[in-house]
């Protein structure tokens, strides 16, 4: 890291040094709990140009650490573990004269947490964890939790008693997936893919405006260099520029031409806190510095029923639909499904043995997009309403006054949280 200055003495670059780490423990430690692990650390003839011996230097370190660090009352606190054999605790580091073992062990008070050997009800444990992380990286979803695996043949193996290293080699060396068997014709493998991915739960991604928004962007993608609602469209893009302003709050932009116009619509999807709301319906707002002709908010009409009058982003919403000819767009369960569908099947293309141009032409030979109403919305000219308001309580009107000023602030606060 470059830390600290290597002009300095060996004595002042260690204080130094740990003056830094301090610094830096300490600052982290206001927004996360901090883990810090010494792993292994009785290696075999090894030691510093003192001669002392690794296990010894590491210990004192911890020791150091315990006595100096500060940790105010709005830290998320410190934990340091130091992993070794039993054999360096027992003969080496709980053999050192002063308070070390004690801070080291001090939560065990001296007594070490043995690491006890993988068992069968762990094995099992271990490989659900394993796989959900790694079914999650690749967006699959598994026939049962341990798949490829049968619990029996992991609890039989968990009887052996391995490491946690020997059991995820176990697991490395024996996950074999039976390849499904897909039909040959690439239409109708497209077919079964979107079946398959439009039984996906509505609820599972209605509330995740990031995926909605690639689903949208995706789904405009296919129909590039095509009339849709009078649009032609050209180009979509997420380069928004000044990127520093939008800071990823409009997720993308269509343009196009509209009856010889050039159109230029700024799409952002948000299904999040007023707090992100606030931000984006600033930028779409903002046509000059985005170069927009027309702004675009893609977000439930059932969030923005429960939008009070008297808020700042309400007075944003009227602005951008009464005012900019702008827009919000309703988040329907039939209009979005299939195109998280086949946005799902293009991250998984390979695992349906499809390739980009045949799922193109097979969403072109459907009109999967082409028909679809939520793209078609977004194109087609606003409507130049505004959407329903559900009454405010009477309570919400007596106190009209406070509000502006709570809302006020919170908006604000909503661009130091973008």
């Amino acid at each position: 890291m470059g830390l600290p200055n290597p002009s300095k003495t060996n004595q002042d670059r260690e204080a130094e040094a740990l003056k830094n780490i301090q610094q830096i423990l300490n600052l982290v430690g206001y927004y996360n709990s901090i883990i810090i692990c010494f792993d292994e650390i009785d290696v075999k003839n090894n030691s510093t140009e003192d001669g002392f011996p690794t296990e010894s230097v590491i210990a004192n370190f911890v020791k150091i650490l315990h006595d100096t660090l500060e940790n105010s009352d709005l830290s998320q606190g410190v934990v340091i573990l130091t992993v070794m054999l039993p054999e360096t605790w027992r003969d080496k580091v709980n053999s050192i004269q002063g308070g070390t073992p004690d801070r080291i062990s001090k939560f065990t008070q001296r007594k070490p947490i043995d690491l006890k050997p993988v068992s069968a009800d762990y094995m099992v444990q271990l490989a659900t964890v394993w796989l959900r992380e790694y079914y999650s990286s690749k967006n699959l979803i598994p026939p049962h939790t341990l798949y490829p695996f049968k619990e029996s043949h992991l609890r039989e193996y968990g009887k052996n008693k391995p490491t946690v290293r020997e059991a995820l080699r176990w697991c490395a060396d024996n996950f074999k997936v039976e390849e499904e068997k897909l039909p040959a014709d690439p239409f109708e493998r497209f077919e079964l893919a979107f079946i398959r991915e439009s039984e996906v739960k509505f609820e599972k991604y209605i509330e995740d405006s990031s995926l909605i928004a690639e689903a949208l962007y995706f789904g405009f993608n296919t129909l590039k260099g095509q009339t849709l609602e009078e649009v032609m469209i050209q180009e979509i893009t997420k380069d928004i520029l000044p990127k520093s302003k939008n800071n990823n709050f409009i997720n993308f932009k269509i343009i196009g031409n509209e009856n010889g116009k050039e159109v230029k619509i700024g799409v952002a999807v948000v299904q999040d806190s007023q707090f992100t709301l606030n931000a984006c319906l600033k930028r779409l707002n903002d046509y000059h510095t985005f170069d927009l002709t027309r702004g675009c908010l893609v977000r439930s009409h059932s969030k923005i029923k429960q939008m009070k009058k008297t808020a700042a982003t309400y007075s944003l919403l009227n602005e951008l639909i009464l005012h900019k000819g702008g827009e919000n767009v309703d988040l329907i369960e039939d209009q979005i499904r299939p195109l998280i569908a086949i946005f799902a099947i293009y991250q998984k293309r390979e695992n349906y043995q499809l390739t980009e141009e045949q799922i193109f032409d097979c969403i072109s030979k459907n009109n999967i997009t082409f028909d679809n109403l939520l793209l078609k919305e977004i194109l087609s000219d606003p409507s130049g309403n505004m959407p329903d308001i559900d009454d405010e309580d009477i309570i919400d009107k007596f106190l009209t006054a406070s509000n502006i000023n709570e809302t006020e602030d919170t908006d604000d606060l909503s661009d130091l949280f973008g």
